[in-house]
């Protein structure tokens, strides 16, 4: 028992201890939802849009696509069929809309 608490139940006073240093609760910690599984929309400059879903993480599906375009690989993308048929086409992936899946 240390000394300061006889003292302060001589007294009949009740002692209470808490920690020196306070431990931060804070909100849980957000993921970037891009990082989780979801839908996604990627529009073209002629007016159509993808819509694809996604178990893997909505930034790598979209970043596949891209290289797809890029590397010329229809056989692997819509998104690279849908440039390579249809020449002057624009993908606005900067322009991609997505949401994310309940779990």
């Amino acid at each position: 028992m240390d000394c300061m608490d006889k003292v302060l139940k001589k007294h009949k006073l009740q002692t209470v201890f808490r920690p020196t240093t306070k431990i931060q609760r804070s909100a849980k910690d957000k993921k970037n939802p891009l990082t989780t599984a979801g839908v996604y929309w990627i529009p073209c400059s002629c007016g159509q849009v993808h819509i694809g879903t996604t178990k893997c993480s909505i930034q790598t599906r979209i970043k596949e696509h891209e290289r797809h375009c890029r590397l010329k690989q229809p056989e692997k993308s819509v998104v690279a069929k849908h440039t390579l048929k249809q020449t002057g086409h624009e993908i606005f992936f900067q322009d991609t809309y997505w949401t994310t899946l309940p779990i």
